[in-house]
């Protein structure tokens, strides 16, 4: 289900969510549920990890249709069926793997993969982390650490991740501070990627970012959706960039292992949302370099 590709169950999600006539955040609110991860299911890029989580937002849906005016068939009315589409999907999902052969698979990544060794290399070239954040304007990395911590405390608190058991009492603010540093890194990560795809290189920061130019570029980013105003190199990327296998091996190098252990139940959600940082980043990235100049 990864990757933008459609299946039966994100368009039938994605059709009831329109239906609904309620904006993401909204649903998220009343089902209890992230609207990052309400909007990965809708685009078909993640699949529900319960179905206890899809129903709840399903709910929600149907009921604010309905509230609407809007004529929902049976089916879509339907638990029954949700949870068959959910099964279905699980299904195509373990099973089916690459839906291309592996050597066109290989040949299709080529140049994400030959963007992401590139980028490693230019980065270390470039020296320590302190030299590589130099190359981020000041005022973007407030724009970063402001939307990192949101979606640290947003993981922690959905996966209840505060009473981890076997956690010392005083360890909630690390638990938090160890997946901020991590989703910066992934940011960060997504800003170079861009810079590298688009320039060759990273430029050291042209201008000075004021408060008008960061509030474009952030309104450019809400705005933005990283499947289809994205270019498919970079795309490929992210995607590779936030597989399970990837994820988990730089969490370990980087993380405290108990936080890691315990984000193994989580991981399908947490490499979303590690998906989402990167796409931020992108964005971005982006964004600042089609800046108008008279912003």
């Amino acid at each position: 289900m990864t990757d933008g590709l459609e299946t039966n169950l994100s368009s039938r999600f994605s059709a009831i969510v329109r239906a609904s006539t309620l904006s993401l955040r909204m649903i998220s609110k009343r089902a209890g549920v992230a609207h990052a991860t309400i909007g990965d299911w809708k685009l078909g890029r993640s699949l529900p990890q319960s179905f206890e989580e899809l129903i709840k937002v399903v709910r929600v849906c149907i009921t604010a249709a309905v509230e609407n005016g809007q004529i929902l068939t049976a089916n879509e009315r339907n638990e029954s069926v949700w949870y068959e589409m959910w099964e279905d999907a699980k299904q195509v999902r373990d099973n089916s793997g690459s839906r291309l052969p592996e050597g066109l698979l290989e040949e299709v990544n080529m140049p994400a993969l030959k963007l992401l060794a590139n980028l490693d290399l230019y980065l270390d070239n470039i020296g320590t982390l302190e030299d590589q954040l130099a190359l981020i304007p000041e005022r973007v990395g407030l724009l970063i650490n402001v939307t990192c911590r949101l979606l640290a405390e947003r993981f922690v608190e959905k996966h209840n991740l505060r009473n981890m058991e076997g956690l010392p009492s005083d360890s909630e603010d690390n638990v938090i501070d160890i997946l901020d540093l991590f989703l910066k890194f992934a940011w960060e990560r997504g800003y170079f990627m861009y810079k590298i795809h688009h320039f060759d290189h990273v430029p050291a920061p042209a201008r000075v970012i004021n408060t008008a130019a960061i509030k474009v570029i952030a309104e450019t980013i809400r705005a933005g959706d990283p499947v289809r105003d994205i270019e498919i190199t970079i795309q490929r990327a992210v995607s590779l960039s936030s597989q399970p296998g990837v994820v988990k091996a730089t969490m370990q190098y980087l993380s405290d292992p108990f936080v890691v252990g315990k984000l193994e139940e989580h991981l399908d959600d947490w490499c979303s949302t590690v998906r989402y940082a990167l796409g931020q980043g992108v964005l971005a990235a982006r964004a600042e370099v089609a800046l108008p100049p008279s912003v």
